[in-house]
């Protein structure tokens, strides 16, 4: 073989198909969407409980996150 036949078969061993990007890409997003869902949830069945049960957990009021800053909920 030479190598001119070589490096067209490796190039597309080796490259993923575009669909496959993009549906990885489409996963990283929605897992990234369902992370952020999940702590807004999360901080709004917080602030709803009352101190008593937030001690339990060894959480304070001051603790317990409002509405976060711009951005913040995507970390």
């Amino acid at each position: 073989m030479s190598d001119q036949t070589l490096t067209p078969r490796l190039l597309t061993v080796t490259t993923a198909p575009r669909s496959v990007r993009s549906a990885g890409s489409f996963r990283h997003f929605l897992e990234t969407l369902t992370r952020l869902l999940r702590r807004r949830r999360d901080r709004a069945h917080l602030s709803e409980l009352p101190d008593y049960l937030l001690e339990d957990i060894g959480l304070t009021r001051a603790d317990v996150p409002g509405r976060p800053p711009v951005g913040e909920g995507w970390r």
